[in-house]
């Protein structure tokens, strides 16, 4: 957890070392974190972390509470054949292109 007192924001993270059977794996990734306020503790943001086999960050998702979430791919490279580890899914087309998508 990290708190930033002067924005009032705090932030807790969370690692796929907290539950290895629901992530499939224990190698200490950050699956997700969220932000509240500090005065209130309403929850402002959700991020998650979505990694290639090899463990590469392959997208961020961020959900604002108060609007659409938005959607960042990183840039093009090799995709493992097993697919998305976070989700479980096959493999997607990997666009360089940051794109908004309603969650």
């Amino acid at each position: 957890m990290k708190t930033d007192i002067l924005m009032a924001r705090r932030v807790e993270y969370h690692y796929d070392l907290e539950n290895p059977a629901l992530y499939g794996s224990k190698n200490n990734r950050l699956m997700y974190h969220e932000t509240f306020e500090t005065q209130s503790e309403t929850k402002l943001s959700t991020t998650w972390y979505y990694y290639t086999m090899a463990g590469n960050v392959r997208r961020i998702v961020t959900l604002d509470e108060d609007s659409v979430g938005q959607v960042v791919d990183l840039p093009e490279h090799r995709e493992h054949p097993a697919g998305d580890v976070a989700s479980g899914s096959s493999p997607a087309p990997i666009r360089a292109a940051t794109t908004m998508e309603r969650l």
